[in-house]
């Protein structure tokens, strides 16, 4: 096996070349955060003598099983709270300086790897010329519970954000460090899918992320709207004290409970199973789409790549077959229940627009446009209204396995051009028409990366979105794009809800 030693700033790194590309695994960014370091901020790592073996991947974050992955064959098995390790693909380790893209794994903030199959980034290094990081960051209670209102002599203060900080610190170990990777620090894109995505609007949002990066990939992301306030966390982390019968004079305790012990207990309430970003006010100074609106097109604007999937939500009835069970009102009872008063106007739209008796597909995509589509919008339209850089995409091909259709993390593969990847079959079917979607979108990607701009002779020309047109690109075996695709919708729910 071929290996290179690359020098960092906190030691020497050796990788190994295995596909036509270099790769660094497991290369740590930032200290163990156990003991005393659990529920802070991350630490820079320990430097090192030697050289560091970088050739096996880390531990996942500490999490519970994701039944979706389960069910594809593709679990994680290798969990453990010391995770603040990245990963790294790249043609070569030479002074060319190409751009980097640092992806961000979504999973609702609880679950998920940066050493998913599916994010292998041999790929973009080997079709590209990109270098892939692909990073872990702390997940649930362990990456988000807020103490900051409880915690009166000041341990624990700066706790809530410490997955957001987590993704910091790796992108300051990036533009320190890269280059001596083949990668340039001043051209690197942050990408994201789902909680991933929601990320990548909240490090737009966070004064310590400015400078990290100059690109963002939002796809299938919520905009950061459902982050909790001060308020909401504090009633969630007073909850999870009281599973756990500890006093809000007791909290340093919290360090020392076995991490299972801590996952457990917050999933045992559904008031406490999902932790989020906290709109603390200092991290995280407002929601994303409020910063957004108040940056007025500043110098340093970002340039965009966003969109969302046509059946977004189809997704989370593969994970919970009951849903196929309900009737329309049962669903719309469950999606109030997830996100709020349903608007009456809006479930006559999706019924007319469906066959009479067809109330799953109708009402999975309420959802979908709610959920997914409207926030997705919303921060693509301020951006463009403030002269930035934006192109929007929507990906509509569907999969042939059950009723999954264009659902959720389906454009995961075609993105990463991992169709190969173990899971991914079973999750796509088998159409041999799936190459031709990959390697459309796998190529946009990377056109992205290097210039801010997708276009290329991979795909009809892709404008600028503006508010005018809202040019679309639209993803399926014929690519193509159209001017506002989802008008009809996106002035209902603009209507209905004017405020997300």
């Amino acid at each position: 096996m071929q290996q290179r030693v690359v020098e960092t700033k906190y030691g020497k790194v050796s990788g190994a070349y295995h596909n036509g590309c270099w790769s660094w695994k497991g290369v740590p960014y930032a200290r163990a955060p156990i003991g005393e370091l659990r529920f802070r901020p991350p630490q820079p790592p320990v430097p090192w003598n030697g050289i560091y073996e970088a050739l096996h991947y880390s531990p996942a974050a500490m999490q519970r099983e994701d039944i979706i992955m389960s069910k594809l064959g593709n679990a994680l098995t290798n969990l453990d709270e010391d995770c603040l390790y990245l990963n790294i693909r790249s043609p070569a380790s030479d002074e060319s300086k190409r751009p980097v893209i640092v992806w961000i794994h979504g999973g609702a903030f609880k679950q998920g790897s940066g050493v998913d199959p599916w994010f292998d980034g041999t790929s973009f290094a080997t079709v590209g010329d990109v270098v892939l990081v692909t990073i872990n960051y702390r997940l649930s209670v362990l990456g988000f519970l807020y103490l900051n209102e409880m915690a009166a002599d000041g341990r624990l203060s700066d706790s809530g954000n410490c997955g957001l900080l987590d993704q910091i610190a790796a992108l300051e170990w990036v533009k320190d460090n890269i280059e001596a990777f083949g990668g340039e620090p001043n051209r690197v894109t942050i990408a994201g899918q789902s909680a991933g995505a929601q990320s990548v609007a909240a490090l737009m949002a966070m004064p310590q992320a400015k400078g990290l990066f100059a690109q963002a990939i939002l796809q299938s992301g919520q905009a950061g709207v459902h982050f909790a306030t001060r308020e909401q966390a504090t009633a969630k982390a007073r909850e999870l004290l009281r599973i756990l019968q500890i006093g809000e004079d007791e909290l340093s305790r919290l360090q020392s409970i076995p991490a299972r012990d801590l996952l457990d207990a917050a999933a045992s309430s559904k008031r406490t199973a999902t932790h989020t970003p906290v709109v603390d006010g200092a991290t995280l100074p407002d929601f994303p789409l409020n910063v957004l609106r108040l940056s007025k097109g500043d110098d340093d604007d970002v340039k965009l790549l966003i969109g969302y999937t046509l059946e977004e939500f189809k997704l989370f009835a593969f994970e919970d077959p009951s849903w196929h069970t309900l009737d329309s009102s049962q669903m719309i009872r469950r999606f109030e229940s997830i996100s709020g008063p349903v608007p009456e106007a809006a479930i006559e739209f999706y019924q007319n627009q469906f066959p009479k008796g067809a109330p799953f597909d109708s009402l999975m995509r309420l959802q979908t446009f709610r959920q997914f589509a409207l926030p997705t919008l919303r921060l693509a339209d301020i951006c463009a209204s403030h002269g930035g850089t934006v192109y929007m995409y929507r990906f509509d091909w569907k999969s042939t396995v059950g009723q999954l259709g264009a659902c959720h993390s389906q454009d995961l593969p075609f993105v990463f051009n991992t169709l190969d990847a173990p899971g991914v079959s079973a999750f796509t079917g088998d159409s041999p028409d799936r190459k031709f979607v990959a390697m459309a979108m796998h190529r946009s990607w990377i056109a992205f990366a290097h210039c801010g701009n997708p276009n290329g002779n991979h795909i009809p020309d892709w404008p600028q979105y503006d508010l005018s047109h809202r040019p679309t690109m639209l993803f399926n075996v014929e690519c193509k794009v159209e001017h506002d695709p989802a008008q009809s919708e996106r002035e209902l729910w603009e209507s209905a809800l004017p405020s997300i």
